[in-house]
């Protein structure tokens, strides 16, 4: 049996170790809201609720009494000279546009063979000289231009050999080949541009030519002038007229400019232009009329 005093120290220690345990009961929970408290205020200070645009390395310098942070992104509108002016170099950049027509060339090689193959025939007939040309002029729409020297030149037999004839035929042949290389237009002074190439547009694809590769019907007449004064020999004046006065009125444009696919393109262009010169974020720092602050002009 314990005795009354060990029953006395035994209830003092039971109670002293309850005071402890509630005293750590207490501690606990003001400990654990002191770590609370103090990791809150770490995260807030850390990354803030309403957190904005982060500022480059130069933030902390300013640039004008007019600066300010944009409270919200918002475009930057062109002033309308530069709009205008935007819109007019867009639509001056579109190439004019011809459609390329691959029969042209075939058929009037075509007619022109037909031609040379009725002189041949004519040239065998009994028939004058004055009939023959007169038969050729009604059969060939194409040599109605023609003076009757330059076509009874042909017919006749007496001074244009068939080996001679033959070879006009080639010569002939060969400057309609020259001349629809690339293509051939009309006039360029159809064309109000500046651009400095074209567009054609075949049955299957379309590119773009050099403006200076593809010539009109006066360019073409000087250059087959010179061609034909290289290909024949300066005494043969009637061969160098005949060919001359032959391949022109053979000629049709084989390009066809098109305005309304032009003007289609030009109106596209201008109407891709953007009214905007740009855009501003917000939280970005900005000076004067919009202008974005720069490392250019804290370098300054």
């Amino acid at each position: 049996m314990l005795r009354p005093t060990q029953k006395v120290v035994a209830s003092h220690a039971v109670e002293v170790g309850r005071e402890k345990t509630r005293k750590l009961n207490l501690r606990e929970p003001a400990t654990r809201y002191g770590i609370l408290v103090i990791l809150t205020f770490a995260l807030t200070t850390l990354y803030p609720t309403d957190q904005s645009y982060e500022l480059p390395r130069f933030e902390e310098k300013r640039i004008a009494n007019a600066e300010v942070i944009a409270p919200e992104s918002f475009h930057i509108h062109k002033q309308n000279a530069e709009y205008t002016r935007d819109v007019s170099v867009a639509s001056d950049a579109v190439k004019p546009v011809f459609y390329l027509n691959a029969r042209v060339p075939l058929e009037r090689k075509a007619a022109l063979e037909a031609l040379f193959r009725d002189i041949e025939a004519l040239r065998s007939s009994d028939l004058p000289d004055s009939a023959r040309t007169t038969r050729l002029k009604i059969n060939h729409t194409e040599t109605r231009p023609i003076s009757d020297a330059t076509l009874g030149f042909l017919v006749n037999s007496n001074v244009l050999s068939p080996a001679a004839l033959d070879s006009l035929r080639a010569l002939m042949q060969s400057l309609l080949d020259v001349s629809y290389e690339p293509g051939l237009i009309e006039s360029f002074a159809q064309i109000e541009t500046t651009s400095d190439s074209l567009t054609l547009i075949g049955t299957s694809k379309e590119w773009s030519v050099p403006r200076d590769e593809v010539r009109d019907l006066d360019q073409l007449t000087v250059y087959l002038q010179q061609h034909i004064l290289s290909a024949l020999s300066p005494g043969a004046t009637r061969r160098i007229r005949s060919t001359y006065e032959l391949v022109p009125s053979f000629l049709l444009p084989n390009l066809t400019y098109s305005e309304a696919e032009t003007e289609t393109r030009r109106r596209k262009a201008a109407n891709a232009v953007s009214r905007f010169q740009g855009s501003v974020l917000k939280g970005e720092r900005i000076i004067d009329k919009h202008e974005r602050i720069t490392a250019d002009h804290i370098n300054k």
